[in-house]
């Protein structure tokens, strides 16, 4: 075809949630045989592909937390073709079009269509469209009010400081965002007059954004999400592709181990970053890329677990061949579990499997390893997998029979086992 019958097709992305904005996405080109024809990672909210044929095409956008949407532009008589994605008006797709057979259906209807999952299915919610709520798998109670809180230790007891409040009627026009500033914690506490607690783990003393929406996945305890975010972009968009498994994406992503370097090697400037760089690093086995920087991040930031499990985790990997470094092994993992919870999720599984892996080689017999691992083991089982950042679900203990809240000003309860401070 001649040059000169090359056309552009450009948009942008519009929401008036700045949480989604934030985030990196990817936009595809797909051709009629839904083949993917042009694809790029955005930062920004424009995008464009030059030096197209006229044909039919669907775009698809895919946002790092896993979300998409997709149009439909026809532009088999030429002409350039704007295609904006306006996100309240768009429903979350549960995964891409599967085969031909959908673009059957697409030649048969009007050009330019928003694709939508079906109404009920786990593709998403159009709460324009069904005010009911029949589509949720929860009834929600409009009494229910929430608080989000800090959890900041002082004098032997942590005392929660209120950051928003809000009741689950206040999310059925769409999800609630709130930034707030972290401040000396790393600990989110989430309470209603009618849930379970949620415990959240967040980065010290950084700027945060909070998404709080309606939640209808039965197997869910509560019928709320609550996502955070920092403000670095980069290491959000990483730790989303990770947590989704989506590796290949995340290692084409701004080519993901180059990012992931920076990110470490940047870790005075952001400690929490830099543990997404690492663990983006150990997953993709780059411990080349890693260099001497797990044992800094450990070593400089003490508030923080994630910097041992990761050196931990490279020595155990990259082959422990130094004299003394099963010793460093152990003690690395042994001094995570005493700095507290992970803050991210990755970060929980690896303290658990290499605490794991040292007491089976020590056959039960160091007690050092048998009771970090008995305290880790009481917060793995109540883990929200699903969630980048470490959530725990409910995490109050027993003795005796009785359930010891959180808060409880007499008995710390479940969290005086999990801080060395």
């Amino acid at each position: 075809m001649a040059g000169n019958n090359k056309i552009r097709i450009f948009g942008d992305v519009s929401s008036k949630n700045d949480f989604a904005l934030k985030t990196a996405k990817q936009v595809e080109l797909l051709d009629e045989n839904l083949n993917r024809v042009q694809s790029k990672w955005i930062t920004g909210n424009s995008f464009n592909y030059l030096d197209v044929d006229p044909a039919l095409y669907v775009v698809k956008l895919s946002f790092s937390t896993g979300e998409q949407y997709s149009k439909v532009v026809d532009v088999r008589e030429g002409g350039d073709k704007s295609v904006d994605f306006d996100l309240e008006d768009l429903v979350e797709k549960d995964k891409a079009f599967s085969g031909p057979q959908e673009m059957d259906f697409i030649l048969s209807e009007e050009s330019n269509l928003e694709m939508h999952a079906p109404s009920g299915t786990s593709g998403g919610i159009d709460l324009d469209n069904d005010k009911s709520g029949s589509i949720f798998k929860y009834e929600i109670d409009r009494s229910v009010q929430f608080q989000l809180k800090r959890l900041y230790l002082h004098a032997g007891n942590f005392l929660p400081e209120t950051i928003i409040t809000f009741s689950d009627s206040e999310l059925r026009d769409g999800p609630l965002n709130h930034d707030f500033f972290s401040g000396k914690t790393t600990l989110l506490l989430l309470e209603s007059n009618r849930y379970e607690p949620i415990l959240l783990c967040c980065p010290f003393n950084q700027h945060m954004s909070v998404q709080i929406r309606l939640n209808p996945i039965e197997e869910k305890s509560i019928p709320i999400e609550i996502k955070l975010m920092s403000e670095n972009s980069i290491a959000e968009s990483l730790l989303n592709l990770m947590s989704n498994g989506s590796m290949i994406q995340a290692e084409s992503f701004f080519d993901g181990a180059v990012a992931a370097e920076m990110l470490f090697q940047e870790k005075r400037r952001d400690a929490a970053a830099a543990a997404i760089g690492g663990y983006f690093l150990l997953k993709i086995r780059d411990y080349e890329r890693m260099h001497n920087w797990a044992n800094n991040l450990a070593n400089w930031f003490g508030w923080m677990p994630d910097g041992c499990i990761i050196h931990a985790w490279q020595m155990i990997n990259d082959g422990v061949n130094e004299p003394g470094d099963e010793l460093r092994v152990r003690e690395r993992l042994l001094e995570a579990q005493q700095r507290g919870i992970p803050l991210y999720t990755e970060g929980v599984r690896l303290l658990f499997d290499g605490l794991k892996q040292l007491h089976t080689l020590a056959k039960g017999r160091d007690r050092e390893i048998a009771a970090a691992l008995e305290m880790v083991d009481t917060y793995v089982g109540k883990i929200d997998w699903s969630q980048k950042n470490t959530t725990v679900i409910n995490p109050g203990r027993k003795i005796n029979g009785e359930e010891i809240p959180l808060t409880d000003r007499n008995d710390r309860g479940f969290l005086d086992r999990l801080f060395d401070q």
